[in-house]
């Protein structure tokens, strides 16, 4: 298969993502809280743009690295892969997630009932956050953490060897709790702070997935308090800031935070890159590197062992020393076929790995369920506070997800977001602010729908009226 037939494939990737924004957007269940926009988002950039880029530019920093060179028949069954992966998720997760949007309009005194609570739970889970954060900052700015964490020379998975892994990994509370602070104090300039400063320090880190999670949760959050679908001119500046950040940290990392906290004259220079030939953006290559190696090379496909991860995860290292590292049983050792250090799959490329053509149906079908599954429960149930920023944390746990296609990163990431909104209720119910928030909603405008769809029965205006109530309250 040669680089022409390639091109034709490219071409079509870029007809299908077309074809299928145009008919998400005309369902009229379009909106930036329902999951499928962020896949698309995520396979236009990853799948769409940047095989582009790749091709035409002739991006082989990963190739390199990763010590292999795929073939155009391994880059043509990668795109046909990633293609197949986005209408399996798309169709599933609009099945799955069918209910129209609906953003219900709060009272002052319903929101204002969760100020308390808020507070509370800042400060019983904001210590443990922010000690983790200085932790791993600490570690970071004076270049102790490679004796906290290590590469297993064997799998090229890095593990947790001298402290509990939850500890270290509290700080992911915090882009929930600055989140919820914001959004109760309806997104005044001073309530924005902790936000603004969580996102400069964990930059310090050099990590980037969880304030990029965290603009995600305000995002979703301030367009919900404000009843709009889409982006608004603050939303987009914000996310054109973060793209920036992001960009900024992964050239230096924590280079300036070295030299603030630990004067190091060692600290080199940002990394040379192309626009988005980073590792950051290389799903496209690691899906490829999986395509060259399985089933080609390793005679066989994970069969979703990998699963059983789930069970051995939640067990600290330090109780279980002898612990798997990653799935307890490996199927084979993509390490024995090149170097993917660091490669993140995507959901179609671990489908791929698991099953491949089979794998990736299955895969992308079990996301769409879940995650559509949770946007028809936040979309027909009653809209109180507590399930607006339930709703948002989980779907923080989207972005990086579909980067990783792993469940494993669903279950670990949605334990730290979910937790602070669990435990506000809890906080919230003990105060009686939960039921008091619960009542009183007024549901917002619903979009225009089929007229088929709408009863017309009652024969007097206010029997229409409420007829049309009661339609709309089982959605």
């Amino acid at each position: 298969m040669g680089g022409g037939l390639y091109q034709v494939i490219m071409l079509g990737s870029v007809l299908v993502f077309l074809a299928t924004l145009a008919l998400y957007l005309r369902s009229g269940r379009a909106s930036l809280f329902h999951p499928v926009t962020i896949y698309l988002a995520f396979h236009f950039v990853v799948f769409v743009f940047r095989p582009l880029l790749v091709f035409y530019r002739g991006y082989d920093l990963i190739y390199l690295g990763f010590d292999f060179q795929p073939t155009f028949t391994d880059k043509s069954v990668t795109l046909l892969g990633a293609n197949l992966g986005l209408l399996v998720f798309v169709a599933a997760c609009m099945h799955f997630g069918s209910a129209w949007p609906r953003l219900t309009t709060f009272p002052d005194r319903q929101l204002g009932a969760y100020v308390k609570p808020v507070a509370l739970t800042c400060v019983l889970l904001g210590i443990p956050g922010l000690w983790s954060l200085y932790t791993v900052l600490g570690m970071t700015s004076l270049g102790t953490v490679d004796n906290q964490w290590q590469m297993d020379a064997a799998t090229g998975i890095t593990i947790n060897t001298t402290s509990n892994g939850y500890l270290l990994d509290a700080q992911l509370m915090l882009a929930t709790l600055t989140g919820m602070f914001a959004y109760v104090h309806r997104f005044r300039i001073w309530a924005l702070l902790p936000f603004i400063i969580f996102v400069v320090l964990r930059a310090g880190t050099g990590g980037r997935g969880p304030f990029i999670s965290a603009t995600v949760f305000i995002v979703l959050l301030y367009l919900f308090h404000r009843r709009r679908r889409w982006l608004n001119a603050t939303t987009v500046v914000l996310g054109g800031f973060m793209l920036t950040l992001f960009r900024l940290v992964g050239d230096y990392r924590s280079v300036g935070f070295q030299q603030l906290f630990a004067n190091d004259s060692r600290v080199e220079g940002p990394r040379q890159t192309r626009f988005l030939e980073s590792m950051d953006w290389a799903n496209l290559e690691f899906y490829e590197f999986v395509v060259y190696a399985v089933p080609q090379r390793t005679k066989t496909y994970d069969y979703f062992a990998s699963l059983l991860q789930l069970f051995t995860e939640p067990i600290p290292r330090v109780l279980w020393p002898d612990k798997p590292i990653g799935a307890p049983i490996k199927m084979f050792n993509l390490l024995d076929y090149g170097r993917p250090y660091g490669a993140t799959l995507s959901l179609p490329g671990s489908g791929w790995y698991e099953l491949g053509w089979a794998g990736i149906v299955i895969l992308c079908a079990a996301f769409a369920w879940l995650y559509g599954r949770a946007y028809n429960r936040f979309m027909r149930a009653e809209q109180t506070p507590f399930a607006v920023m339930l709703y948002c944390a989980f779907m923080m746990s989207a972005v990086v997800a579909f980067r990783d296609g792993l469940i494993i990163t669903v279950a670990r990431q949605s334990l730290f977001y979910l937790a602070p909104v669990v435990v506000m209720e809890m906080l919230a119910r003990a105060y009686g602010a939960g039921r008091r928030a619960s009542s009183g909603a007024i549901p917002a405008p619903m979009p225009h729908r089929p007229a088929a769809e709408v009863p017309i029965s009652a024969s007097t205006p206010r029997e229409r009226r409420r007829s049309m109530a009661a339609r709309l309250d089982g959605l």
